[in-house]
């Protein structure tokens, strides 16, 4: 993951899913987060400490993959708080591949 634009181990507690469950749901974490996070993202996994993976839907920025720390959380959200991890999601993939 990303801390203040270098690389740094972390992994990845879980990816949501769409299905109707109580821990995982895309559709729960869209509603959880919904004005936490700006507009152009939506959150696609987790780690272990809290903090959001994303995928940008924006035109510029469309797939990419970013690092939302809740510690840095601000209201209204902002893109402070949002690092790149990938340029995309097969790109971000692959890096976790690589770092076993």
């Amino acid at each position: 993951m990303a801390n203040g634009g270098e690389r740094e181990n972390d992994s990845v507690q879980y990816f949501f899913g769409l299905h109707s469950g109580r821990i995982g749901s895309l559709e729960k974490k869209l509603a959880i987060y919904r004005n936490r996070i700006p507009d152009d993202f939506f959150p696609i996994g987790t780690d272990s400490f809290g903090n959001l993976l994303l995928m940008a839907t924006g035109n510029e920025s469309h797939g990419k993959i970013y690092f939302w720390d809740h510690e840095q959380e601000s209201e209204p959200p902002t893109l402070k708080n949002i690092s790149l991890i990938e340029t995309s999601f097969a790109a971000f993939i692959a890096s976790l591949s690589a770092q076993r």
